[in-house]
């Protein structure tokens, strides 16, 4: 299977009460991809969010045509609601990131520069001072093949 779609970069974050930081994090995503321009989607995964994060998600879908959202029906945690937002990707090369800020949005064009100077499948970011889990990355990109 060829993919034939015309997004470059699928952006997947999971949301968990994330109400005061989605505007911003929304803000700051689109510009780094204007000033890479680059096609892009957004896909925001709600984790059954307690607070108001789903309302400001629809807000935010009515002004925005590339903001893609899923809700699920439970709360499962980061690692299951990251997958949903994966397996729904359209994008070349998917993006993970994590919905509270804080990482700078900047270090994805790095991020991107490297992944692609290197011609990689996979790309993993992280901070220096704290040690990685596995889903506690700064940025996972990964390239489709099929």
């Amino acid at each position: 299977m060829v993919l034939t779609n015309r997004i470059n970069y699928s952006v997947v974050i999971p949301v968990y009460n994330s109400e005061n930081s989605l505007p911003e994090l929304y803000e700051r995503l689109v510009k780094v991809f204007i000033r890479l321009k680059q096609s892009f989607e957004i896909i925001l995964v709600d984790d059954c969010s307690a607070d108001a994060s789903w309302e400001i998600m629809k807000t935010l879908k009515q002004q925005n045509h590339n903001l893609r959202l899923m809700r699920l029906g439970k709360n499962t945690g980061q690692f299951t609601a990251t997958f949903c937002g994966v397996m729904k990707a359209r994008g070349k090369t998917i993006i993970t990131i994590d919905d509270d800020l804080q990482y700078p949005m900047t270090e994805i064009t790095k991020l991107l520069n490297f992944y692609n100077e290197n011609n990689l499948l996979a790309a993993y970011g992280y901070p220096i001072k704290k040690s990685p889990g596995l889903w506690d990355n700064l940025y996972l990109l990964l390239k489709r093949t099929a």
